[in-house]
C-alpha cells in the first residue's frame, strides 16, 4: 500500500527535502500529486530522483534514500 499524505509539509519532512524544494518541483512540473490531491511519498522521491541535477541535489548523490 502506497504512503501518502495531503499535507505537503509532512511529504517534504518524509521525502528529507525543504517544504520549499516540494512547491517549486510541483511548480516546475517535475512533480505532481494523486489525483484525489494527496502525495504519495514513494512516486515522488523517485521521481525527485530522476530528475535530479546530480550537481545541485543531495538526493541525486543519495540515490533518494532516507
Amino acid at each position: 500500500m502506497p504512503e501518502l499524505t495531503a499535507s505537503t509539509r509532512e511529504a517534504a519532512r518524509r521525502i528529507g527535502i525543504t517544504e520549499a524544494a516540494l512547491r517549486k518541483a510541483e511548480a516546475t512540473g517535475r512533480i505532481a500529486r494523486e489525483p484525489d490531491g494527496q502525495w504519495n511519498i514513494d512516486d515522488t522521491r523517485r521521481r525527485l530522483v530522476e530528475t535530479a541535477d546530480p550537481h545541485r541535489s543531495p538526493l541525486a548523490l543519495s540515490g533518494g534514500s532516507g
